[in-house]
């Protein structure tokens, strides 16, 4: 259940909340042990406490400890005694934690870490010195420190799109996952998993695809489900961006709040190229992209398709930054020639219907070729443009592919509509 506020900010209930992308907790070093001044002994020194990244644990997991609540530490440096006149170190600690989560200093909001990886690893908390003569025989207590674990869901491919373009149900038509679908936005309230499998040659190759919430205008500034949808984006490797053939509509009621305009196609593209681009400009320079465009279910839609398709050449997308930096280089070189605004284009564009299957089949070939071409690229040091342009004829097979069984489909559902 989700709650619209009049700034336009969603609220999700704590109850329904149970996917964790963000988990806080306080963290502290081992207490260092007494030295024995009589003997001249030295104390131990606590444990330290470090983050440690594992594959298959989830933020959930580390809730679910026993140390959670009353903070992890670590253990405390022996005292010095006569029976042993130096004292032991305490034992480190290690919290197992999600790959992908970024480890962040409460108190300061200052970054430590990025633990993409398995067996990652940062220590939070450094423990307490044992006691000697420097310090008069006396232990200093270990650090304490709250930390927040920002959790970036690590996916293939990311659905980026408005509420209620059809992300879930693509989705579904994809993949075996079974996400919430309805008629209303921000059915989606946190990101559903679903892996595309492939039995070509039979390599049973897989791919993971993220149904993410609903963006809308302003997500950048945190409005809608704002940065917990845009945070995830970071981490996969293609962007597919879902757009509905009618554009959004804002529909009324208790469901959309009122500065939610409706818009057409191509002002839903660059309303979400904004979108990204203010959040993180590094997203779309960085990222393979495709474009979309769902309920293509009958002919009539298929033609609405073909117009988008002209409109969107002659469109003019743009990137805020890049337009912002050429401004920038305009006005600082008045001799500068004033060039063409600067453009967004899509790798591919698709077209397809989830719910007669169209160009379903033609849309998981494309995924896969477009990720192993990114990959291909970052191995050879080339740019991902000049080799998706080298395999032009490998992917226009896609777009060659007999669909005869599913014209014939999709004239039957336009003739019931």
């Amino acid at each position: 259940m989700t709650t619209i506020l009049p700034s336009g900010r969603v609220f999700i209930r704590n109850k329904h909340k149970s996917f964790l992308d963000t988990l806080r907790f306080q963290v502290c070093g081992g207490s260092g042990g007494n030295g024995l001044p009589k003997h001249d002994g030295l104390g131990g020194n606590g444990g330290n406490v470090y983050l440690v990244a594992k594959n298959g644990v989830t933020l959930n997991t580390v809730r679910q400890s026993k140390q959670y609540r009353s903070g992890f530490r670590a253990q405390d440096g022996q005292h010095s005694s006569n029976l042993s006149i130096i004292g032991a170190n305490g034992k480190d600690l290690q919290i197992e934690v999600p790959t992908g989560v970024t480890v962040i200093a409460d108190a300061f909001k200052r970054k430590l870490a990025d633990l993409n990886k398995n067996n990652d690893q940062v220590a939070v908390a450094i423990g307490g010195r044992g006691g000697d003569r420097t310090n008069a025989f006396c232990g200093s207590p270990g650090q304490r420190m709250m930390i927040k674990l920002d959790l970036k869901m690590i996916a293939d491919v990311g659905l980026v799109g408005f509420p209620n373009a059809g992300k879930s149900t693509l989705l579904r038509a994809l993949s075996r996952a079974s996400p919430k679908i309805a008629s209303y936005p921000f059915t989606t309230i946190k990101p559903n998993l679903g892996v595309i499998e492939y039995h070509f040659n039979c390599d049973f190759r897989q791919i993971s695809v993220a149904d993410l919430p609903g963006l809308i205008d302003g997500a950048h500034r945190n409005i809608g489900l704002g940065h917990s949808f845009l945070k995830h984006i970071v981490r996969t490797k293609l962007l597919l961006f879902v757009v509905d053939i009618d554009g959004f509509r804002n529909a009324g009621g208790v469901e959309y709040h009122e500065t939610w305009s409706s818009k057409e196609p191509v002002q839903v593209i660059q309303s979400l190229v904004n979108e990204l681009d203010l959040y993180d400009s590094s997203i779309l320079r960085t990222k393979p992209s495709m474009l979309v465009v769902t309920k293509l279910d009958n002919t009539n839609k298929r033609r609405q398709f073909e117009e988008l398709m002209d409109e969107l050449r002659k469109a003019t997308i743009t990137i805020p930054s890049m337009e912002e930096a050429r401004k920038e280089q305009s006005s600082a070189d008045e001799n500068a020639p004033n060039s063409d605004r600067v453009n967004f284009e899509f790798d591919r564009v698709v077209g397809v219907s989830s719910v007669t299957k169209f160009n379903i089949d033609r849309l998981k070939g494309l995924i896969r070729r477009l990720i192993d071409i990114d990959a291909e690229s970052k191995l050879q040091h080339v740019s991902f443009k000049q080799l998706l342009e080298k395999n032009k004829d490998d992917l226009d097979l896609f777009l060659d592919d007999d669909e005869e069984d599913k014209e014939n489909h999709l004239q039957q559902s336009g003739s019931s509509h």
